[in-house]
């Protein structure tokens, strides 16, 4: 009798409950199994990776680019160049004092030790570059500032570890979806579909990107002085970041090299700034150089047409396109 727990009493005494509620537990730890299983299953399959990989590159492109009114880089730019003839007269190295990639920089508490000191920092390094011990990490102005005490404290507001993290690095995520696309685009898996679906979400978070203001280099005092000067991602890093590795890999399938062109000319309706469209008007000349390498004609005047469209939106030149030969006409 499978119910009996005790059977030495003349009538045996069978824990209903207990029994009943164990067989439900059994139940239900079998559903919760299979459905970990079929989880497990879906969430490691490339278009769902892709996807979670890309949410968290919006975000990341969000915090680390905050929408604002406006536009200073030219104002910036002056003001940086200001401060580099300072630095080319006479700075001090701070040296690393410990090798790993530079995960976080806590560039507040870095304003107020140099305003401390009444000097400035310039920082050599951004979150996601790997640091090696006795390297330079920053340079200080004017050099007899450089004390050993002020040194130490410096290097104590930059955080290293093992491997890159999101938090202040939004190349980091965009390397992930360009490694996916690099292995999706090698001859062992031969996926040009997986590379689109990378150069998708790509597309979606560099026309975020392209909306929004460089956050300014300069970091200043209470009183407006200049005292840290910082690497900064640029919608150009970025874009280079994100279209290099791809556009190298994707020589010769003409899928990708057309969805690139294609990414190019939307994100053309969304560009801001001139050097916005000097970028992306530069990746789409290295694609159509690429494509000479595509054995068909037919294929490559296909990517060329791409390519030509995209240059049209962004603006480099005069050109007429002729659909039915796939070449270019210029009219000036």
């Amino acid at each position: 009798m499978l119910g009996v727990v005790d059977g030495t009493r003349m009538t045996p005494f069978v824990p209903r409950v207990s029994v009943s509620v164990a067989l439900v537990l059994a139940f239900i730890s079998l559903g919760v199994l299979i459905y970990f299983i079929h989880h497990v299953a879906r969430s490691i399959q490339a278009p769902r990776v892709i996807a979670v990989v890309g949410r968290d590159l919006e975000a990341a492109v969000d915090h680390l680019f905050p929408r604002a009114e406006g536009n200073e880089t030219s104002q910036q730019d002056a003001a940086v160049a200001r401060v580099v003839e300072r630095f080319e007269e006479a700075s001090a190295p701070i040296l690393a004092r410990a090798s790993g990639y530079l995960t976080n920089i806590d560039g507040e508490a870095l304003v107020r030790l140099v305003a401390d000191a009444d000097s400035v920092l310039w920082l050599d390094r951004q979150p996601g570059d790997h640091v090696i011990e006795g390297t330079s990490l920053a340079r200080i102005w004017p050099a007899d500032k450089s004390t050993a005490e002020l040194c130490d404290r410096v290097r104590g507001e930059f955080a290293f570890g093992e491997m890159r993290t999101p938090a202040q690095d939004v190349r980091f995520l965009v390397n992930q979806l360009v490694e996916i696309a690099q292995r999706a685009l090698s001859p062992g898996i031969n996926d040009p579909l997986t590379a689109e679906a990378c150069v998708d979400y790509l597309g979606v978070a560099l026309g975020k990107l392209a909306g929004r203001p460089t956050p300014s280099a300069l970091r200043v005092d209470e009183v407006g002085v200049v005292r840290v000067v910082m690497q900064q991602d640029t919608f150009a890093s970025v874009l280079d970041a994100a279209f290099d590795p791809i556009r190298n890999y994707s020589r010769t399938s003409v899928q990708v090299s057309m969805r690139l062109a294609a990414l190019l000319t939307q994100l053309a309706q969304l560009a801001s700034t001139s050097e916005q469209r000097m970028a992306m008007l530069e990746q789409a000349r290295m694609i159509r150089r690429g494509a000479r390498e595509i054995p068909e004609e037919r294929d490559r005047n296909a990517v060329e047409m791409a390519c030509l469209r995209a240059i049209e939106a962004l603006g480099g030149g005069d050109i007429a396109l002729d659909p039915q030969a796939g070449a270019r006409r210029c009219i000036r």
